[in-house]
């Protein structure tokens, strides 16, 4: 009785570990150029609690600098949008075509993404002054960025966290 008990302890946590893996992001980036890499610092991780997606998370001082990724598994990303279920837009999407600005611009108005080709975007962070922000050690605000694959419509999130009080390297 005891060794089955075991067994079945075991296979129930064994169960618990393997439905509890850590997810990629549905779109995967990597990073192609970093102006200073003491003024911006883009990882990829999985937050707490395990079992959500990992995502892109991007820090900077309050220096200016710039960071170029790439999408390695699908063309066509859309950035500042991601669909709900009616196909509608949280935000005003900014595609990568030719006939569409390019830009997207922060609520806060402290960096810009920018799509250079269909799967790459450029991030631009201004300088903070004091007078940019009142009161704040940090902000932090998020890029949607989706794209339609073989799967459908995919998306992800980029956190981006200035530090608006601090020219120390990230």
């Amino acid at each position: 009785m005891h060794k089955s008990l075991s067994l079945i302890l075991t296979a129930i946590f064994a169960l618990a570990l393997v439905a509890c893996e850590e997810d990629d992001a549905e779109l995967m980036f990597s990073a192609e150029t970093i102006s200073d890499n003491n003024n911006v610092k883009v990882e990829y991780y999985s937050p707490d609690p395990c079992c959500v997606p990992k995502t892109y998370h991007i820090v900077t001082n309050r220096l200016s600098s710039e960071l170029t990724i790439k999408c390695t598994n699908a063309d066509n990303i859309t950035i500042g949008s991601i669909p709900d279920s009616n196909n509608n837009f949280l935000t005003d999407p900014v595609e990568g075509n030719e006939d569409a600005d390019k830009t997207y611009t922060s609520i806060t108005k402290t960096w810009t993404a920018t799509l250079i080709d269909s799967n790459t975007i450029r991030f631009s962070f201004d300088e903070i002054d004091d007078s940019t922000i009142d009161d704040t050690y940090f902000i932090v605000e998020f890029l949607p960025v989706s794209a339609k694959t073989k799967k459908g419509n995919v998306s992800t999130s980029i956190h981006v966290t200035r530090i608006t009080e601090s020219s120390n390297p990230v």
